[in-house]
């Protein structure tokens, strides 16, 4: 029997800029792909619960330089962040997994080489955020609690 299981999230655009955008891959699945006006945005899929391994992908694209503004130190006074936030499967939060396992890869915008990084939920470079799962979701999550 092939059982559904629902994986949501919500993405949070605090910034007035509105062409940030945002790509949300489950294994080879693009099932979110848009720009994210200010607000929250809530997104989900469905997939299936079968024994297997899995790859949940996050992407911001379009940030560019005028999204962040510096002073004359070259100090951030002001940023477009997109935060994701609220990451459930089966109804389970799994922020915190997320922010422990996760790879944010990234190059800070092209002024460094690619690089990996621990992500805490704030997309602030182009660049892709890599979570890696088992399922069944329960088993996976008993081991990796």
């Amino acid at each position: 029997m092939n059982n559904s299981t629902l994986l949501s999230f919500d993405i949070i655009n605090q910034s007035q800029h509105t062409d940030l955008g945002i790509e949300a891959w489950l294994d080879d699945n693009c099932f979110f792909d848009n720009t994210i006006d200010q607000g929250t945005v809530h997104a989900s899929t469905n997939f299936l619960d079968n024994e297997g391994s899995h790859k949940l992908i996050f992407k911001l694209k379009n940030k560019k330089e005028f999204h962040t503004t510096v002073d004359d130190q070259n100090n951030i006074i002001d940023d477009a962040l997109i935060d994701i936030r609220n990451v459930t499967i089966e109804g389970i939060d799994i922020d915190l997994l997320l922010y422990n396992i996760a790879v944010y890869t990234h190059d800070t915008n092209g002024t460094s080489d690619f690089a990996e990084h621990k992500f805490f939920g704030t997309l602030g470079c182009n660049g892709t955020v890599e979570f890696n799962f088992t399922t069944p979701f329960y088993i996976w999550l008993l081991e990796n609690m």
